[in-house]
């Protein structure tokens, strides 16, 4: 790992480089202030909490909590000295697939998982509000949560599939 290019590739990330989705926003807006430990943690390593690469979200839950059954971040370097761990209930490896980082330097991708954070945001219901992310297409499973909010049978077999993993 190389914590110094890892700081330098979040600091170059503006709010402009992130998913404006609504569970990507919530993710933002509530992961600092849930998961304290984490966060610095992670800051450690060079990564920004506030800034993943991807984000599994399900559905709000009537509690007004939901559940991101995973979240990916970039990290430069070598995975040579990273060490599968958890840090307040939340688990940490390498990601075994995950988008495309348009990434060039040595970089892996790592994976948190289960992250549960208040829910904050208003459900505009059928939209898709995702933004580009560095000149490149919405994520994947990002851009396929905003799109299928009307197919709930397909969506929560989808994250069925997810969970199980």
């Amino acid at each position: 790992m190389d914590t110094e290019k890892t700081k330098a590739y979040y600091d170059s990330l503006s709010s402009g480089d992130l998913c404006t989705c609504d569970y990507c926003r919530n993710y933002y807006k509530e992961i600092k202030s849930a998961y304290p430990t984490l966060a610095e943690y992670l800051r450690k390593m060079g990564v920004d909490i506030e800034k993943p690469l991807e984000t599994m979200p399900l559905e709000p839950e009537a509690d007004g909590t939901i559940l991101y059954t995973a979240v990916q971040y970039v990290v430069m370097g070598h995975p040579l000295r990273f060490h599968r761990s958890a840090v307040s209930g939340v688990h940490i490896g390498i990601a075994e697939s995950h988008p495309m980082t348009n990434v060039s330097d040595e970089h892996f991708v790592m994976e948190l998982w289960p992250i549960r954070l208040r829910w904050t945001m208003l459900v505009k219901s059928g939209s898709n509000q995702t933004k580009k992310r560095r000149g490149r297409k919405p994520t994947p499973l990002c851009a396929f949560f905003g799109y299928s909010r009307m197919m709930t049978g397909m969506t929560i077999g989808l994250r069925l599939v997810l969970l199980k993993r």
